[in-house]
């Protein structure tokens, strides 16, 4: 038996199903992305995989007995007289068999595959116990396929991740311009096919496009573009859209009847801009002439996620090798480099010299930062970890010049850079250093927020096997227990039918209960089953997207509600005394509504802010005056919400892990730990936003939601 493979990771289906004594078997998986079904699996006496593949390219579309099963739902076991019937009517793809089982793989209620068994000679081959017993395995089957794609969508995203480092790495490690593209092309060919591949770079003054870095196994002519018209190919296309552009067939066709496409034509062509500072420098792109839909949305995506990166490799790259050619490198790259540069004199502790980016970065001016001390731009870390690198260099040892600090900005902000330095000794003494400076910050938010989704996605799966291993014995002790208080309820007539033949009176029992305080007892163990089923509910919330509808909302009622809802909580009004705290609202211009659930929003709102209250009334040094500041204000196309205290602040290690599920500062029997790891869940999964926190110790913490329009 051979095993057919179109997935980009080889899953050994043989190691999970043992099927190798039946002669024709294949299991279809359904590709919702793809909107198509793939055959991992695949053995048949006389159909090719790619008779049937092609045949269920458009399943949804099809009457094929694998789509019916798919569409319906439910098994489907067809004899030789049915399967006879279905090929006149043309509702069969490939060789007709003579006996047919089709059995769905359902997972979570929906169809994500198809098992199926057939035979050409024998009608009898199968029988309804074939049946029961595909049925009886294709849980199992669906789960274990469903939780091995699971899988191979985290090393996805690790392997994303990891490019992004090595793309931003390559910068360092490739000695010109053209090993740069080429470890490019390799490091995307890791999570994407770029098999036809090409790096186009724009000159907008001199109106030229040259392509410095192609791969075609078509297309052979390549040759730079004079007097580039965006309007007149596909690339110049996505120049001017200023966006990631997917191409289908259909399309592609279009455009060419249109004169928008040069050369072959392609089958399917995606292309993502490559942009620096707002300005579009190139275009990367893929495309494919075998396959249409070799590509999707999501590799749009992905190819997108990159594409900023690539841009800064490509950039950085591209300006150091013209540093290399010119006699005045030091001070061209100091007035035209796109980052943060200064000059700095170790002798006399002093700036010499800094340019507009660095004091864009820090709020500095010029003038002020040639009269502070360096190193109080340093936080104390940074600073230590400095000095520790300085004590080196004077001993003679090597040391980095590429490291990261976090950096003090004029307002206090925290920034994390890369500092590149050039050490410049006189008389073999250390004396200074030129620099250049490297706003990373952005990069290593996302970096944190990545880790952290992948975190979240691999404890909401242990959570949501958890909730369904507990709510089965669960369900059967509510019911049962309702059961019990029906059965010695006097309304019910064959309660006193029973009981009258038995010897006894229902209230007799009734009064045994109530002075043994039975019913109590009973419904103490129902209360007790309903927030089990609570705390159970909230588990599962890990693994799954909200599939409640959402409506549109006034983001500042949403506030005002969760503050009344404060105000009455007993803990809050009891414990904290929350009407002493004093609530600041710094709203910009009014934003329109939201579309979200309600209720979620409104939990999100009150965990955030009884977290708040309780760390400002328990803390060592608590504030003279407890403050909560509201903000609302529109960033872009999503409203971003700020709730920030001025409470005891966060360590670096707290606020690293303040999203973690179970992560608490509290005392073991003050909190789950799930509260705020719930709340990120809900602003990210459930309505596409992000949530982030900024806190430093004994300077409060800042918690900033946006979510879309």
């Amino acid at each position: 038996m051979e095993l057919q493979n179109n997935t980009r990771e080889n899953i050994n289906w043989c190691y999970l199903f043992n099927f190798n004594s039946l002669p024709n078997f294949f299991i279809a998986i359904v590709d919702s992305k793809k909107k198509r079904l793939q055959f991992p699996f695949f053995v048949d006496e006389h159909d090719t995989q790619q008779t049937i593949s092609t045949g269920l390219e458009k399943y949804k579309e099809s009457t094929s007995n694998t789509s019916r099963v798919i569409s319906t739902k439910r098994p489907l076991f067809l004899k030789k007289d049915l399967l006879q019937r279905r090929l006149k009517q043309k509702k069969t793809i490939g060789t007709v068999s003579v006996i047919w089982i089709g059995v769905p793989l359902i997972v979570r209620g929906e169809v994500i595959g198809v098992m199926v068994v057939q035979h050409y000679s024998d009608p009898e081959y199968f029988t309804q116990k074939n049946l029961d017993l595909l049925i009886a395995v294709s849980d199992q089957v669906a789960l274990a396929i469903d939780r091995k794609k699971s899988q191979e969508e985290i090393k996805l995203k690790e392997k994303i991740t990891r490019t992004l480092f090595s793309i931003s790495n390559a910068v360092n490690i490739t000695l010109n311009l053209g090993d740069l593209y080429k470890q490019i092309h390799s490091l995307l060919g890791e999570i994407i096919d770029v098999t036809n591949f090409f790096i186009a770079i724009l000159n907008n003054k001199e109106r030229t496009l040259h392509f410095p870095y192609h791969k075609d196994t078509v297309d052979e002519d390549f040759s730079p573009i004079t007097n580039f018209n965006p309007k007149d190919s596909l690339t110049g296309f996505v120049v001017s859209e200023r966006k990631p552009i997917l191409l289908t067939e259909k399309e592609l066709k279009d455009l060419r009847s249109k004169k928008g496409v040069w050369g072959p034509i392609s089958l399917i062509w995606m292309g993502v801009p490559l942009m620096i500072k707002g300005e579009v420098i190139g275009v990367i792109a893929v495309q494919s002439y075998t396959d249409p839909y070799l590509y999707n949305k999501h590799d749009l995506e992905v190819l997108s996620s990159i594409s900023d990166q690539v841009a800064i490799a490509i950039d950085r790259k591209r300006t150091e090798d013209e540093l290399r050619k010119s006699e005045k490198k030091y001070r061209h790259l100091f007035n035209n480099a796109p980052a943060g540069m200064y000059e700095i004199d170790f002798v006399k502790q002093r700036f010499i010299e800094v340019n507009n980016v660095l004091c864009k970065y820090t709020g500095y001016s010029e003038d002020e930062f040639l009269s502070i001390d360096p190193w109080d731009l340093l936080t104390d870390k940074s600073k230590k970890k400095f000095m520790e690198g300085y004590k080196d260099l004077l001993k003679g040892k090597n040391v980095s010049d590429n490291i990261e600090y976090n950096i003090l900005k004029k307002d206090g902000q925290k920034r994390c850079v890369i500092l590149n330095s050039d050490f410049i000794y006189k008389n073999k003494n250390l004396t200074g250093a030129q620099v250049v400076v490297h706003d990373i910050t952005e990069r290593k938010r996302i970096e944190e927020m990545m880790i952290q989704s992948e975190k979240m996605m691999s404890v909401g799966g242990l959570a949501a096997g958890m909730a369904h291993e507990i709510n089965n014995p669960l369900a059967g002790i509510m019911q049962n227990t309702q059961l019990v208080i029906n059965r010695f309820s006097k309304s019910l007539p064959a309660n006193n039918k029973t009981a009258l033949e038995t010897g006894i009176t229902m209230t007799a029992v009734e009064n045994y209960m109530e002075k043994r305080k039975i019913h109590q007892l009973l419904k103490n163990i129902h209360t007790a089953g309903s927030n089990a089923a609570k705390i159970v509910d909230n588990m599962l919330s890990f693994a799954r997207k909200g599939g409640s509808s959402k409506s549109r909302h006034n983001i500042y009622e949403l506030l005002n509600k969760t503050l009344e809802l404060a105000q009455s909580d007993y803990d809050l009004k009891k414990k904290y005394d929350f009407k002493q705290i004093k609530i600041v609202n710094e709203f910009g211009p009014v934003i329109p509504e939201i579309a979200c659930e309600e209720s979620k929003i409104l939990q999100v709102f009150f965990n955030i802010i009884k977290n708040a209250a309780e760390s400002m009334y328990e803390a060592e040094q608590k504030p003279e005056i407890p403050k909560l500041t509201f903000r609302v204000l529109k960033a872009g196309d999503m409203a971003q919400i700020e709730i920030e205290d001025n409470g005891p602040g966060m360590d670096d290690t707290t606020l690293k892990r303040v999203f973690e599920p179970f992560f608490t500062t509290k005392d073991v029997n003050k909190g789950t730990g799930l509260g705020l790891s719930l709340s990120y869940f809900i602003i990210v999964d459930d309505h596409g936003g992000e949530m982030e926190v900024e806190s430093s110790l004994g300077k409060g913490a800042k918690f900033i939601i946006k979510l879309p329009f």
